[in-house]
């Protein structure tokens, strides 16, 4: 009997051996593939920041531009003013010269 006792206990353990493998087995597959998950899920993440750091320094880049745009308007702009300003100022003056050699100008000023 004890031949047969001691078969019995080593299947036993050799299908508790094979289970346990199995189940080893089964966890490292269930690991690999949350690794290949993970790293599934980290190369799209890495390629969304990529393509945001991409659209990042476009939109600086058109910023850039932007505001080097609005620098030229804005020197037009002056450059423009300073022109009327100083074309009023000529009419002002000439507007006063003919006051003074007009004949009649002491009627105008009084």
């Amino acid at each position: 009997m004890s031949g047969l006792r001691t078969l019995h206990r080593l299947r036993k353990e050799a299908r508790d051996g094979a289970q346990d493998a199995f189940v080893r087995r089964l966890a490292e597959l269930r690991l690999r593939g949350e690794l290949e998950a993970l790293a599934f899920g980290r190369d799209i993440a890495r390629r969304e920041l990529d393509l945001r750091l991409e659209r990042a320094d476009e939109a600086r880049n058109v910023l850039e531009r932007v505001e080097a745009s609005l620098a030229v308007l804005e020197r037009l702009l002056e450059r423009m003013d300073n022109e009327a300003r100083h074309r009023r100022l000529r009419r002002e003056e000439r507007a006063q010269e003919d006051c003074s050699t007009h004949p009649d100008a002491a009627q105008w000023t009084a």
